[in-house]
């Protein structure tokens, strides 16, 4: 068999063994067949959706219009970009079932994928560059074996209705060995090809699209190119002239959205520059589709575009990283359930030191979905108490709703969000705010029992009856006992956005790290000459790549910003924080209000004495079990053992 498929062709070996693929009923030798994945109506699907489109009432249709790119026609307008959870990928030197899996779900949401095939932990020879080998483990593609897995993955992309980007462009040395390429690519599965139009030389340019358009002819790949440069850096004049070169050759223009990659400093419409640029192209009348992408997740602002014939198309990943049933929810109209992503960057895992695994913040079971299938599903519903209103408990009472169960939540402030209130006070927190509203909105919606204003004692809640007892009563700020810390110019590191209005021009932090930097550029932004001192080497100790980056760019061009590191705080007294500089040097700076951050004490007393109050089972989720600390850990902590209940 195996010599029957290599004379045949992989393509020509499907068809003949009766495979019914995307990819192969879309080869031109079967125009006109019918395929099942595409409906009865997907043929006459033009390249701009409909207006009037409509298809039981859904919300969504722009963005589930099918697409007709020259003979293929793709089911929705989502792509996914290339992107995979750092170290979702172990040892194996072939794609692992989690791996497999994990495409074939992201296939469920975008009609069209882009596989990573260098992924993977570094090995063993790279531990001294592990920042050039995160993604690269080099597969072995020559390799039957692996080749075989790398088959099921692509089968499994194409068996959602969704086709495959090629991880290599057609080459060669000559316009019939590009050809050669190319048919070699389609005949492995591949429907997709990226190939790059040299828009700087014009018989290069000439040469690129002439290569292209021969791949057109001679397949039925489609061609992706990118467009030059960082996107925000491109006016729309180029762009057009740019677009222009390529069309003719180039099936879907792709363009990035500079830093919005990590975030906006503003909420905005995904990445608002990039839009400018593919409205420009199209209402230029170039025939060349655009495709955008840079910090979209929000299917209403994606909707809003397309319907607006500002591109055709739109790129995405963390979105379905964050939430895998992305596509059902547009489906079915649901996108206020979509669960935000908070844009932390925490899925590229902990690239310098390690642990080298890929989390994500709002999503528990990314990378450990086999440890769901060992949980039962209850089987009496029982009557479950929540303490404590943060993101923790949220989530827990959310879990315990879903799973059957009736709950109560008390919260003993006026407000739910604990810790994550601050990002109400900050524009620049709000992919935080979203995901807080979104918690808030789900434990309404799912029929959570709310007591705000309430806080919960040990000996009540045993005496309502509780079956189960979850409590996240979270952390407390620690203030370290510097002279002249008690002053009433001085606030712990919670209270730096809620109380903004009463601080003084000039503020300084003592403390350092992610949410110092932050609250200081909140304040700076609001008006504010601040300083931060620490007495470490580094501003930020963030292992995660392009967010400690994008932070400290913001930082970069903020004026009344500075810092200084080794910097030890001696006292605080007459409107002045004295410190010990690297040197020894006792120096000072002015200072009308003082934050001083360090660190977070998780309540495990408090928490410890609910233990007793619940007639079946006692849990301690969140900050306060001491484990946890940043929002990825309180998230899972809360569902999996809201899970267990």
């Amino acid at each position: 068999m195996n010599l029957i498929r290599s004379i045949m062709g992989r393509r020509e070996f499907l068809i003949a063994a009766g495979a019914t693929s995307t990819s192969a009923l879309a080869c031109k030798k079967l125009a006109g067949a019918f395929n099942p994945l595409l409906q009865t109506g997907a043929a006459m699907a033009a390249e701009k959706p409909s207006a009037d489109t409509k298809s039981g009432g859904r919300k969504y249709t722009h963005i589930l219009s099918p697409l007709k790119i020259r003979n293929v026609i793709v089911k929705n307008r989502l792509f996914y970009t290339v992107s995979i959870p750092q170290y979702l990928m172990g040892p194996e030197t072939y794609f692992s079932d989690v791996v497999r899996a994990y495409y074939a779900n992201v296939a469920r949401s975008a009609a069209i994928v882009t596989p990573r095939l260098q992924t993977g932990l570094p090995g063993a020879t790279h531990k001294d560059s592990i920042l050039d080998q995160a993604h690269m483990m080099i597969l072995d593609h020559e390799d039957p074996a692996v080749q075989n897995y790398t088959d099921q993955m692509i089968e499994g992309i194409h068996s959602m209705g969704s086709l495959v980007v090629a991880p290599d462009s057609p080459s060669g040395e000559t316009l019939k060995d590009i050809i050669a390429s190319a048919k070699k690519i389609q005949d492995q599965g591949y429907d997709v090809v990226s190939m790059t139009v040299n828009t700087r030389d014009k018989d290069a340019a000439r040469s690129s699209v002439e290569q292209m358009q021969a791949v057109q002819s001679s397949t039925n790949l489609i061609i992706l190119s990118t467009l030059g440069g960082p996107g925000r850096s491109m006016d729309a004049e180029a762009a057009v002239e740019t677009a222009r070169i390529m069309e003719g050759g180039v099936d879907i223009l792709r363009m990035g959205g500079g830093s919005a990659i990590t975030f906006n400093q503003y909420k905005e419409k995904g990445s608002p520059d990039i839009i400018r640029l593919s409205q420009a192209i199209k209402e230029s009348g170039v025939k060349i589709l655009t495709m955008p992408g840079g910090g979209f997740g929000d299917p209403d602002i994606m909707e809003e575009y397309i319907a607006g014939s500002k591109c055709d198309m739109i790129t995405l990943a963390r979105a379905l990283i964050a939430d895998p049933d992305y596509g059902r929810k547009i489906l079915e109209g649901r996108g206020e359930d979509i669960v935000p992503c908070t844009l932390e960057n925490r899925c590229h895992g902990d690239t310098w030191t390690g642990p080298w695994i890929s989390v994500c913040c709002v999503n528990p079971r990314m990378g450990l979905e086999s440890a769901v299938k060992v949980i039962d599903s209850p089987t009496i519903p029982k009557k479950v108490a929540v303490i404590g209103g943060g993101p923790a408990g949220m989530k827990a009472a959310i879990t315990a709703a879903e799973r059957g169960h009736k709950v109560t939540l008390y919260e003993k402030t006026g407000a739910l969000g604990g810790l994550l209130q601050h990002a109400d006070y900050s524009p620049f927190k709000w992919p935080i705010k979203d995901f807080k509203d979104y918690l808030i909105r789900q434990v309404k919606k799912t029929g959570v029992d709310v007591h705000l204003n309430t806080e919960a004692a040990p000996d009540t809640i045993k005496a309502k009856g509780y079956d189960v007892v979850l409590v996240a009563l979270g952390s407390d700020p620690v203030v370290p006992k510097i002279p002249g810390s008690d002053g009433s110019n001085v606030f712990d590191i919670t209270s730096a956005h809620k109380k903004n209005k009463s601080l003084g021009k000039n503020v300084v932090f003592v403390g350092a790290g992610e949410h110092v930097v932050e609250a200081a550029i909140f304040l700076v932004k609001a008006g504010r000459n601040v300083t931060i001192l620490t007495d470490d080497v580094e501003l930020l100790k963030i292992n995660r790549v392009h967010y400690p980056e994008e932070l400290m760019n913001i930082t970069d061009t903020l004026e009344n910003f500075s810092f200084a590191l080794k910097a030890t705080t001696t006292r605080i007294s007459d409107g002045q924080v004295f410190y010990r500089d690297a040197q020894g040097n006792e120096r000072s700076v002015k200072a009308d209000s003082i934050v001083i951050h360090g660190g977070l004490k998780p309540r495990q007393e408090e928490a410890m004495k609910f233990n007793g109050s619940a007639e079946t089972a006692f849990f301690m989720i969140g900050d306060c079990t001491g484990r946890c600390g940043n929002i990825q850990k309180s998230i899972r902590s809360a569902y999996f053992m809201a899970y267990q209940v």
